[in-house]
């Protein structure tokens, strides 16, 4: 089993679309409480428009990346978040 695949496990996590890499984790604090973080990506390439519903070809432009943190369940009583960088995409 892969490393991706153990943390994703570990996390509950149900997105086949997150990669995290050898710097998945380090610790930190928020609002003065100590807290686990994950570092992972979600890439992937959309087959239709969000928007319109268009059937997408070749014209995909990816276009950096967004980060956001989110709180997950509790790892070990500790308060956990999840930075996922997203790739923002432009059609």
């Amino acid at each position: 089993m892969s490393l991706t695949n153990c943390i994703i496990n570990l996390l509950n996590l149900k997105d086949e679309n997150i990669k995290f890499d050898d710097n998945f984790y380090s610790e930190g604090t928020i609002n003065d409480v100590k807290s686990k973080f994950f570092h992972g990506t979600l890439t992937y390439k959309p087959d239709f428009c969000y928007n319109c519903g268009h059937i997408l070809d070749k014209n995909i432009i990816k276009h950096g990346f967004k980060t956001s943190t989110i709180k997950i369940p509790k790892v070990s009583g500790f308060d956990t978040y999840l930075k996922l960088k997203k790739t923002k995409i432009f059609l």
